[in-house]
């Protein structure tokens, strides 16, 4: 239990990510931290080690021995499992004071921006926001990319992640947030086909903005069940409209285990039991849903649904990457 939930172990404020091919026997020992193994029925160790070896957690204990292995001292410091951030998008990382005012509002600077956006600068966003990401301690993201205009930005954006060394899902989206163009089925297809390491791709999914053309559910349609025949994970925002989307995604059995349902802030009670009974998953996002109005994110509102994580939702729109700033929202009373 301590490996599974370990498996991106995080020195708070002093290590994010470590290269263990620097270190001797590929082998790291990190002595005398507080450790918070997380694990359930678990307990703190006011002073304890962690030894790493190949990439794997091997032992959590007091007074480990490595011999050869590369030593971090973590006295007066935290060690715990490194923060998951279920939903983000990296790629407007650069965008970051762009939402300040009046006339800077998030999705039509956003979207008027992402449009001029070429691969060299889709790889800088999303680098440096994973960098950002990993410096506050989240070694996982969800990257719901949804400004691939070609291959070469998809590209682009796989290889931002996987130089950053970050743990990644990309949610692969299509340039269009109005939903009248499919996104590229084939080039997803290429990188569902490739080996694996620390990133992996997902469809990044959207409903019509009309929910009642079918013709456009035609092609979405297309897109889910080639994520659901390549065993691809999928995201998709429930926002805006969204009781009416919510109703869709029940309506048309488009619910579950491999989608995540994104906001969904004003969902019913009836909505979340369908959620649950799918055993779907759900990613809340508190700082951006504040800061573009999706209304109050109150964790006693999601309290049935088992699966669920907390979100970023892009480093410039909360403002940084900081999953301490969410919890603290997410934690406020109503």
């Amino acid at each position: 239990m301590i490996r599974r939930m370990m498996s991106g172990v995080s020195l708070l404020l002093a290590l994010s990510a470590f290269d263990l091919q620097a270190a001797t026997n590929n082998a790291l020992l990190i002595r005398n931290g507080y450790v918070m193994t997380m694990a359930p029925g678990g307990q703190d160790l006011p002073q304890g080690d962690v030894l790493i070896r190949d990439n794997n957690i091997v032992a959590v204990g007091k007074n480990l021995e490595a011999n050869g292995a590369q030593i971090i001292d973590a006295q007066d410091k935290f060690v715990l499992p490194g923060f998951v951030d279920a939903h983000s998008h990296l790629w407007v990382t650069t965008m970051r004071g762009q939402f300040r005012n009046g006339d800077g509002k998030f999705f039509p600077v956003s979207n008027r921006l992402a449009k001029v956006m070429q691969p060299d600068d889709i790889y800088i966003a999303m680098y440096s926001g994973a960098l950002e990401l990993l410096s506050a301690g989240i070694t996982s993201s969800g990257d719901f990319f949804d400004n691939i205009q070609g291959p070469a930005w998809g590209d682009a954006g796989y290889k931002a992640l996987n130089d950053s060394g970050i743990r990644a899902i990309v949610y692969y989206g299509g340039p269009d947030k109005t939903t009248q163009k499919s996104i590229d089925i084939d080039h997803l297809a290429v990188l569902a086909r490739q080996p694996h390491g620390r990133v992996t791709p997902g469809l990044g999914w959207r409903l019509p903005r009309d929910l009642k053309n079918e013709e456009n559910w035609a092609m979405r349609d297309r897109e889910y069940r080639m994520a659901q025949q390549n065993a691809l994970p999928v995201q998709v925002h429930v926002s805006g409209d969204a009781s009416a989307m919510f109703d869709a995604l029940i309506a048309r059995h488009y619910l579950a285990p491999f989608v995540t349902v994104v906001h969904a802030t004003d969902a019913s009670e009836a909505q979340l039991a369908a959620l649950q009974k799918a055993g779907a998953a759900l990613a809340v996002t508190p700082l951006s849903e504040q800061h573009v109005g999706y209304g109050l994110t109150r964790l006693d509102h999601f309290h049935p649904i088992t699966r669920q994580g907390l979100g970023i939702d892009g480093n410039s729109l909360a403002g940084s990457g900081d999953m301490f700033a969410n919890m603290r929202l997410a934690a406020l009373p109503p």
